[in-house]
């Protein structure tokens, strides 16, 4: 089938005068428009009048419906070499008819007229036809396609097999019955199931077995341990008895005390040798300290001496440079006056100059503050223009623009919700739906109409959902009202306006600013402020002039010059040599200082006339001391070559003789209490039952058991191989079910993503992206890349549906909006490709990205007036 051209009346936006579209050819036809110029009611349009019968309004009816009259439509197109004409009228005066274009002659009307035309789309006995699949709303080029059937049908045929077959089915559904008594979908044994109850009663028969083998075990070990106790008690009580040991242990007790005595001894010894030691240190030291504090004095004597000396030098001189330096200060004071002269009689002429500079500078400065001044006035009336406009930016623009866009679609879905009731009203009755009167017959009621019947009542569709759409769009009505309120605009193009209009001024603006920088770069304020310090300046330029000296003598400036340089330069030399006299002068009389304060800090032992008396008394001290020191030395060496044994070695001796006494006596009171309780315990087990033959009869239980859940394990075994099987079986058949739509897809996907490929499912839908070894879920995909892929499978679909011979127009309603140039320039590639050569495919493209369609290239169409015959 191929669409050769269109006309509408009443659908839409379009009234009265009606709209065509022409001229379309086999391949690729645009239609480039600015917004509300109708593109998705056309798209609408073709749907309902191709697709349903002239008696049902539906869905597609509602989402294009008009007040203003009935929607008539004529469609032109050629099918099987056949060039007809479809003419259909929807609500008042419902009529269809078939016309032959060749001959003129009318094909069918009415009920006949839309069963040729569901034979001709192949929607005869579908839900939905190939528009489902190749046609895209606007808003809804994202959803992933599925085949309703028209594909499957013509792949059944090439490959003269239905996937799995429905024996295999049937098999594969018994199977997975079968198994699903024994088995949970994920592979453990289903609870209440034969395996399930087998294996719980093999865990209780062999825990019983277990504790059986554990009772034999125990009672074994209680007979061994029992064996080995008396052993031992025998061995104990045949061994000799205590008295050895006590009569050690009384000896060990007598040395003990012994040691004990010595080294009292020892220790009194050791202390006194220790104290003597440290007296004779300490007089040692004092006899140092002594020695010491002589030589601080007598260092302390001489330098008093010296440094008074140097003070007494250092403080004549300094008087001498003080003399000096009062004669060069006066001879300066004179020479500095004639200078002072000669320096205001130049200054004056050089004023005279520096007047005129600043006459001129003063003049240029108020030129500039002249044209500042009517850059400023300019400014301030742009900066008046724009505050007039209302504030609005780009991304405000945007903002009111999807507003709008979103809630013209909540009211595209609201027309998706409708029911049909049939009325029957009693003679005399009325009754009104959505403010018109109606009649008996069959009403349709949809998310925003009501039917109201006198007397009784009113009538509306409960839909929650059409609730939830109705709040939402009435939410973006009133955010997108309130936005207009807040911007002061009247609608989006009023906005846009104003938005271009203030980018305008604003660019002007930038450029006046340019302009005052380059002639004020620091500001107004510093031009005026550099006008009042010029004439400040010229002020006091004048003034200086006027009060300039007349030399009355004349005076050699560079003589003048020289006689102050070399008498500043010998006050320089004196002021150094004053300043290096004054540190030296503080440093030596800080160096007497210290001198007398060791002095007075020293103790008059240090005197030379006590110093040798006292040192003669502490070398004797000294003396005495360290000669007790070595007699107490001696005598401790004498006391530990005479010492006995370590106190601590005999205590440990003690300590472990006890200890082994001790444990003698305790191991005999074990050894009979165990005797005692392993006997009780023996006789209590053998009196309950045999540990023996129980463990026979529950191994025979067990074994039985075990073969029983071993039958039920290879029954699952035997089912999941053969599940596995059909499934095996059912996929391979599917792989060659969906390598046709594969095939076709391949060439198109890797055009537009590099190295890609795409699995599908069994309905042949797309469900996960094949790149670089990675499967990505398309759900996890960015917007653009999952609306490429469900174009690119739709035009995959076309393609087999034209070689089956059901070919359809492909129509795609702004559907690359979410592509990047690349990717949209790539995409314009394939759909260039599939729209030409033997298998070419009738595309009608409708967008209202004008400057985007024109790199699409095709055949270009425009929307004109339905002219009325």
């Amino acid at each position: 089938m191929r669409i050769d051209g269109f006309r509408f009346r009443h659908v839409g936006p379009f009234g009265a005068d009606g709209v065509a579209v022409d001229g379309l050819v086999s391949g690729l036809n645009v239609v480039a428009e600015h917004n509300e110029r109708g593109k998705s009611s056309l798209l609408r349009a073709l749907q309902l009048f191709l697709l349903q019968g002239h008696t049902t309004w539906g869905k597609r009816g509602n989402a294009i419906k008009r007040d203003d009259g009935s929607a008539t439509g004529e469609i032109d197109f050629t099918h099987q070499g056949v060039a007809y004409r479809l003419i259909k009228t929807y609500q008042r005066g419902k009529d269809a008819q078939l016309i032959d274009r060749s001959t003129g002659a009318t094909l069918a009307k009415k009920g006949e007229a839309d069963e040729r035309m569901a034979a001709i789309m192949g929607t005869a006995d579908k839900a939905r036809g190939p528009s489902g699949l190749l046609w895209v709303e606007q808003g809804l080029s994202m959803d992933a396609v599925q085949d309703d059937g028209l594909v499957a049908s013509k792949l059944e045929t090439e490959l003269s097999t239905l996937v799995g077959g429905d024996r295999a089915r049937d098999y594969l559904a018994r199977t997975e019955a079968a198994l699903g008594e024994l088995l949970t979908a994920t592979g453990r044994p289903r609870v209440g199931g034969p395996l399930k109850l087998a294996e719980d009663a093999l865990e209780q028969v062999e825990s019983q077995l277990a504790d059986a083998h554990r009772l034999r075990e125990q009672t074994r070990q209680i007979g061994l341990d029992l064996m080995r106790v008396r052993a031992a008690l025998s061995r104990l009580q045949g061994e000799d008895d205590d008295t050895e040991t006590d009569a050690r242990i009384a000896q060990v007790r007598t040395e003990l005390d012994s040691a004990k005595a010595a080294r009292a001894s020892l220790e009194t010894a050791q202390a006194l040798a220790q104290r003597l030691t440290a007296e004779t240190e300490q007089a040692e030291r004092r006899l140092a300290d002594h020695l010491a504090t002589i030589a601080r004095y007598d260092r302390a004597k001489q330098g008093v001496t010296t440094e008074r000396k140097a003070v007494t030098n250092l403080m004549q001189r300094r008087d001498a440079i003080k003399t000096s330096l009062a004669d060069i200060d006066a001879q300066l004071s004179a020479l500095r006056h004639s200078q002072s002269q000669l320096a205001a009689a130049q200054s004056a002429r050089a004023n005279v100059e520096r007047v005129q500079d600043r006459q001129a500078a003063l003049q240029q400065v108020e030129s500039r503050l002249e044209a500042l001044d009517t850059l400023l006035a300019d400014r301030e009336k742009q900066v008046e223009a724009r505050n007039a406009l209302p504030e609005i930016d780009r991304a405000t623009l945007d903002q009111l623009a999807a507003l709008e866009q979103d809630a013209a679609r909540l009211e595209h879905r609201l027309g998706d919700v409708d029911v049909q009731l049939r009325l029957t009203l009693e003679a005399g009755a009325t009754a009104s739906l959505d403010g018109r009167t109606i009649g008996s017959g069959t009403v349709r009621l949809d998310a925003t109409s009501e039917l109201i019947l006198p007397g009784v009542g009113r009538i509306a569709l409960d839909a929650p959902e059409a609730d939830t759409l109705k709040r939402d769009r009435d939410g973006l009505i009133v955010q997108a009202e309130d936005l207009r309120a807040r911007l002061g605009v009247t609608d989006y193009a009023d906005a846009a306006t104003a938005l271009r209009a203030r980018a305008d001024i604003d660019a002007t603006l930038r450029m006046t600013d340019k302009e005052r920088d380059r002639i004020a770069p620091d500001g107004r304020d510093t031009l005026i402020d550099r006008k009042a310090a010029l004439l400040r300046e010229i002020e006091t330029l004048t003034d200086l002039i006027a009060a300039a000296p007349e030399l009355e003598v004349h005076v050699d400036a560079q003589t003048i010059d020289a006689e102050i340089a070399t008498r500043s330069g010998a006050r320089a030399a004196l002021q150094d040599e004053q300043v290096e006299l004054s540190g030296k002068l503080e440093a030596a009389k800080t160096r007497l200082d210290a001198h007398q304060l060791a002095l007075t800090e020293l103790p008059e032992s240090a005197a030379p006339k006590q110093r040798t008396d006292t040192q003669a008394e502490l070398a004797a001290a000294a003396a005495t001391t360290r000669q007790r020191a070595e007699t107490a030395l001696s005598e401790l060496e004498t006391l530990r070559a005479q010492a006995p044994t370590d106190p601590d070695l005999l205590q440990a001796s003690l300590n472990r003789l006890t200890q082994v006494r001790e444990n003698r006596a305790k191991q005999l009171t074990d050894l009979k209490q165990k005797d005692v309780e392993l006997s009780a315990r023996r006789s209590g087990v053998l009196d309950r039952s045999d540990p023996d033959l129980e463990v026979k009869a529950l191994d025979g239980q067990a074994e039985t058991l075990r073969e029983t859940v071993e039958q039920h394990r290879r029954h699952a075994q035997a089912l999941t191989l053969l599940r596995d099987t059909l499934g095996a079986s059912q996929r391979q058949l599917q792989d060659q079910y969906t390598e046709p739509v594969r095939r076709e897809l391949a060439p198109l996907l890797a055009r537009v993503i590099d190295g890609a490929d795409l699995s599908l499912n069994e309905t042949l839908g797309a469900q996960g992206l094949l790149r670089e070894g990675r499967d990505d879920d398309l759900a996890l995909l960015s917007g653009g890349t999952r609306e490429q892929i469900a174009i690119l499978t739709r035009l995959a679909f076309a393609r087999l549906l034209a070689r089956g011979g059901q070919a359809c127009p492909v129509i795609l309603d702004d559907a690359l909006v979410y592509a990047d140039d690349d990717r949209r320039a790539r995409m314009f590639d394939v759909l260039n490709y599939v729209s030409v050569g033997e298998d070419a495919l009738q595309l009608l493209y409708l967008s209202c990205h004008e400057r985007a369609a024109r790199e699409l290239g095709g055949h270009r169409l425009t929307l004109t007036s339905w002219l009325k015959d």
